[in-house]
């Protein structure tokens, strides 16, 4: 009996795995998904130029990626801030929008980034390498309650900065104008991310 139970539910289930479009009688028979996702109007297709979204939570309009806290805000900041590394195709790091290039020496645990020169502010100052250190320094800061802190944890004197004995990381080396340096204190596979 457990048999032919056993049998009769596996059957009713390779039936229920059929095919969305069966031929019958020479026609062709809609499943009802099929037929009710046509009838379904999407008013989006004949809009043109405007793109809605709906969130589940409200912005906070904190358009800034040092103090930003919420996921909505930081979609925004994406598109307004740009990074010093990013993703390419590969999926593997590659110089963001401010860097000309990079790289890594694993002997001084040291990350060299050479900054593109021309790149400005909305106030049409240029970025420096100053910049840069201001920026990684202030997520150490002991006043400093965003969420970045992370970014900077693994730069040499972070911990001295953080502990409010300094307002800049000395592992940070600014050499010229374009230039960065990122001794880091530790190894962390987090580091290119960070950055």
């Amino acid at each position: 009996m457990k048999k032919i139970l056993l049998l009769s539910t596996m059957v009713l289930a390779l039936l229920a795995c059929g095919q969305d479009n069966e031929k019958t009688k020479g026609e062709t028979k809609v499943s009802t998904k099929a037929a009710i996702e046509k009838k379904i109007e999407n008013p989006a297709k004949e809009r043109e130029g405007t793109v809605n979204l709906a969130i589940t939570a409200k912005f906070e309009g904190k358009f800034n990626p040092a103090i930003s806290t919420t996921t909505y805000d930081s979609n925004v900041n994406a598109y307004i801030f740009e990074t010093l590394l990013s993703y390419g195709n590969d999926f593997k790091f590659k110089p963001g929008s401010l860097v000309e290039s990079y790289e890594y020496k694993p002997e001084k645990m040291q990350y060299v980034f050479n900054l593109k020169k021309g790149v400005k502010f909305q106030d049409g100052v240029e970025l420096t390498s100053e910049d840069v250190k201001f920026t990684y320094s202030l997520y150490a800061r002991p006043e400093y309650d965003g969420r970045s802190a992370f970014a900077s944890a693994s730069i040499k004197g972070f911990q001295e900065v953080a502990d409010g004995k300094g307002r800049y990381i000395k592992g940070i080396e600014t050499p010229d104008k374009y230039t960065v340096i990122f001794n880091m204190s530790e190894a962390n596979a987090r580091s290119l991310n960070n950055f």
